[in-house]
């Protein structure tokens, strides 16, 4: 019966790579891996609980990783050598690509998406070291870091992870603190 919780997932995910999540039914997924509706609700009350279990899963993974960021504080030495945490996202999504492409896809869940802006501000930017209280033009600054990130990490995946992965981990950590950086507290970069 696992293998059914398991199948019902993949079949979402095949069907949220041509259509929106409101569009499709409880009998559309159970039709296609041949199961029956019973079966379906065993594991799940809705479509939309199957695409949050899968959404959980994936984002406490990656939000587990990003957490231990500031493990390893901003310095120099990562302007030549990959963040190890920053890779580790990367090869996270690398492993991922498949899931991470349709959850970011035109048919992924808006929600989500804001979900892991706000996993990644909260991770990569903390209140605490930037001030976004005491200077508006660091709020807008991190914002634009943000989307432009997440905008690049989408272009790397939807290139089939092509570009060189320590040399992407690279390039995000330049953008992050080399010459193109936010205003910050100072930091040894």
């Amino acid at each position: 019966m696992k293998n059914a919780k398991a199948q019902i997932q993949q079949q979402l995910l095949e069907k949220m790579k041509q259509q929106d999540i409101h569009t499709i039914k409880v009998n559309h997924l159970v039709e296609s891996i041949n199961i029956s509706r019973s079966t379906f609700y065993l594991y799940y009350d809705s479509v939309f609980s199957v695409l949050q279990d899968i959404e959980d899963t994936f984002f406490d993974e990656l939000k587990s990783i990003a957490n231990n960021f500031w493990s390893y504080p901003p310095n120099s030495h990562y302007l030549t050598e990959p963040h190890p945490i920053i890779l580790k996202v990367m090869l996270y999504l690398r492993d991922h690509k498949e899931i991470s492409k349709i959850l970011w896809g035109p048919y992924g869940d808006q929600t989500f998406k804001i979900r892991c802006r706000k996993m990644v501000k909260q991770a990569f930017f903390p209140e605490h070291i930037f001030q976004t209280s005491q200077n508006s033009d660091i709020i807008y600054n991190i914002a634009f870091m943000i989307g432009g990130h997440l905008e690049l990490v989408n272009c790397w995946i939807n290139n089939d992870c092509s570009y060189d992965i320590k040399e992407l981990t690279l390039l995000i950590y330049k953008l992050m603190y080399g010459e193109y950086n936010c205003k910050r507290k100072k930091i040894d970069a």
